[in-house]
């Protein structure tokens, strides 16, 4: 059995740069596969059969930036697609899939920490608002056991 891991890897210097990587844990092997079209760090990731999502993030440390930005690797493909964008761009959100769709909690936006609860559901490729968390956070985790969401941390 091939057990593997698949790495988004972040180098920040002056610019960020992205690379998508597969590690191999029963053979100590990294393979280098094609890189994430957006450059960006502290973005949510999750799976949706089979495939990886990335939803958000910052671009750029200086500036501010942040990005909307939905894309999705297929690792049968070794292929990125871009989809539709997050309505609220943020980075430092929760995010966790559940029943084929995707959930993204809070994060931050222009030195604001976020509220919002959307959700994108990858077969019709849209957005819907839900209701907003009790309390605005960042930099925390989402994990769903017995059919609940649990949001674990963050400040």
């Amino acid at each position: 059995m091939n057990s593997r891991i698949l790495v988004l890897a972040v180098t920040l210097l002056m610019v960020v740069s992205v690379f998508t990587s597969v590690v191999f844990a029963n053979q100590n092997l990294w393979v280098e596969k094609t890189q994430m079209p957006t450059a960006r760090f502290s973005f949510g990731v999750t799976v949706v059969d089979d495939k990886i999502y990335a939803v958000g993030g910052a671009v750029n440390t200086e500036s501010g930036e942040i990005t909307g930005a939905n894309e999705v690797y297929d690792p049968k493909t070794d292929t990125w697609d871009q989809k539709t964008e997050m309505p609220t761009p943020r980075y430092g959100c929760a995010v966790v899939a559940y029943e084929n769709k995707i959930y993204v909690f809070g994060g931050e936006a222009n030195g604001t920490y976020l509220d919002v609860n959307e959700v994108y559901d990858p077969l019709t490729d849209s957005w819907q608002n839900r209701e907003s968390m009790p309390t605005a956070r960042v930099l925390f985790q989402a994990n769903v056991v017995d059919d609940k969401i649990y949001l674990i941390g963050g400040y």
